[in-house]
C-alpha cells in the first residue's frame, strides 16, 4: 500500500500525457466507488495537483465532490500510518488531543472520553465523524448542555444523565445538579467542546488519526512502523 500511494503521487509530479491518462483511469474508479480504499486519497490529491492544467482531471474531481458519500470524507477512512497518526495525537499543539483525552497506559487528561480501547468499540467510519463532526455523535456525559428554568435562571455543564423526570447536569465544579423536567423552560440539544479537525490537521493527517485509533484496542501499544493494510 504505501508504494501504491507514493507511485500515485509520481504520477502527478510527472505531468506527462501517459501519466495524466493513468490518473484519468484512476479517477474514474474514484467517482464510481471502486477505487481501493487505502488510494482514495492519494487519488484524489493526485487529481487536485493536475487540474490546473489538465480539464478532464479538473472534471473528476467535480464529479467526485458531487458524490452522494463526498461530504463524509470517506478518502480519510483507510489508508492512514499508525505511526505517524500517533506522534499527532501526542504531539500536534493545534489539534492539542492529549488536553481532553486519555489514550495510553500514563498521561492525558479525563476532559473528553477515554480513548485507550476506543478501536475495539468503534469502527473506522465512526471515528472519522468524531474528529471531523465532533457534536454528531456525543458520548454520554460529555456533551455541554444548557437548560434555562422557569425561573429564569440558568444551568450549564455536561449531561450526566437524562431521564423522563429528571436531567442531571456535571456543572464545571464537578458537582451534580439533578433538576426535575417540571423546573426546565428550555434545554439544548448536547455540543461537544471539541472542534472539528478539519481544518486544524491536513487530510492525510486526519487519516493517520484514524488508523491510530482504530489500532487502539488496549493492551500494549500497537506495533505502528507500517501503514494500515500492509502485511
Amino acid at each position: 500500500l504505501p508504494e501504491q500511494q507514493h507511485a500515485i503521487g509520481l504520477l502527478a509530479r510527472a505531468a506527462t500525457p501517459a501519466a495524466d491518462a493513468q490518473l484519468a483511469r484512476l479517477g474514474d474508479a474514484l467517482v464510481a466507488g471502486t477505487s481501493a480504499a487505502g488510494l482514495k486519497l492519494d487519488v484524489l490529491e493526485a487529481l487536485r495537483a493536475r487540474s490546473a492544467a489538465n480539464p478532464e482531471l479538473a472534471r473528476r474531481v467535480a464529479a467526485y465532490a458531487k458524490s452522494p458519500a463526498a461530504a463524509a470524507q470517506p478518502e480519510l477512512l483507510a489508508g492512514g500510518n499508525i505511526a505517524r497518526g500517533r506522534d499527532i495525537v501526542v504531539n500536534h499543539l493545534a489539534a492539542n488531543c492529549m488536553a481532553c483525552h486519555a489514550i495510553e497506559a500514563s498521561g492525558g487528561s479525563e476532559v473528553g472520553p477515554n480513548l485507550r480501547t476506543i478501536g475495539a468499540q468503534k469502527d473506522p467510519a465512526y471515528l472519522l465523524e468524531a474528529l471531523i463532526q465532533p457534536s454528531a455523535a456525543i458520548a454520554t456525559g460529555y456533551g455541554i448542555v444548557n437548560l434555562t428554568l422557569k425561573d429564569r435562571t440558568e444551568v450549564t455543564g455536561t449531561l450526566a444523565r437524562e431521564t423522563p423526570a429528571a436531567v442531571t447536569v456535571r456543572l464545571f465544579d464537578g458537582k451534580n445538579r439533578t433538576i426535575p423536567r417540571a423546573d426546565i423552560a428550555a434545554q439544548t440539544p448536547p455540543v461537544s467542546i471539541m472542534p472539528s479537525m478539519n481544518g486544524i490537521l491536513q487530510p492525510r493527517e486526519i487519516r493517520d488519526v484514524v488508523a491510530y485509533l482504530a489500532s487502539l484496542k488496549g493492551g500494549s501499544r500497537p506495533r505502528a512502523a507500517k501503514s494500515e493494510g500492509q502485511e
